[in-house]
């Protein structure tokens, strides 16, 4: 019995607003960019979990670039929260997975220093020769057509867990402590 290749949900995640794309193998299946409370939403197990038959969610997270942040990343962590807690985090561990954009990077671009535009063009390679061909046209859709802003993020997100695994994927700092975490909360209440 062959196993079945993993559907991933990738999330890029943003103040107001989330990137969003299904991936299944090499095959894109769909994404778009939502409002937040809407991914929250499709997420929720409450309201009945429109992502309920994805294997692993990848979620772009914030890593420290020794700047100052505005309250856009604030507001954007909270988001991330809200959707580990949607999917039931802590029961589900195993199935989300904190992705850094420095790691996303390096899997697709070899550098660190890589831009958005050289972790797109690295995308349009897996999947064709030029963009022209990848997103196509209205009449003639391409492997990636209807692909814009956020859903390049969120796809390169899914590429990177599905490439490393989600065993593979680069834990969170501080991520293996957890489960000692809930044990010493356990002991408390």
């Amino acid at each position: 019995m062959s196993k079945q290749v993993p559907l991933i949900l990738g999330i890029d995640p943003g103040p107001t607003i989330s990137g969003w794309c299904l991936l299944r193998g090499t095959k894109y299946l769909c994404g778009d960019q939502s409002y937040n409370h809407e991914v929250f939403r499709a997420l929720s197990v409450v309201h009945g979990n429109a992502f309920q038959d994805v294997d692993v969610i990848g979620i772009e997270w914030m890593e420290n670039y020794g700047q100052v942040v505005g309250q856009s990343i604030f507001k954007t962590c909270a988001w991330v929260g809200r959707y580990e807690a949607a999917v039931g985090f802590y029961d589900n561990a195993a199935k989300v997975k904190r992705v850094q954009r420095s790691h996303v990077k390096l899997h697709l671009c070899r550098t660190a220093r890589a831009k958005d535009v050289n972790v797109r063009h690295a995308l349009v390679g897996l999947w064709g020769d030029d963009m022209k061909s990848v997103k196509g046209t209205k009449n003639k859709k391409g492997p990636l057509y209807g692909i814009k802003e956020h859903v390049w993020s969120a796809l390169a997100v899914a590429v990177t867990v599905r490439d490393l695994g989600a065993e593979n994927a680069p834990p969170l700092i501080g991520e293996e402590t957890i489960g000692d975490g809930m044990k010493m909360w356990e002991q408390l209440i």
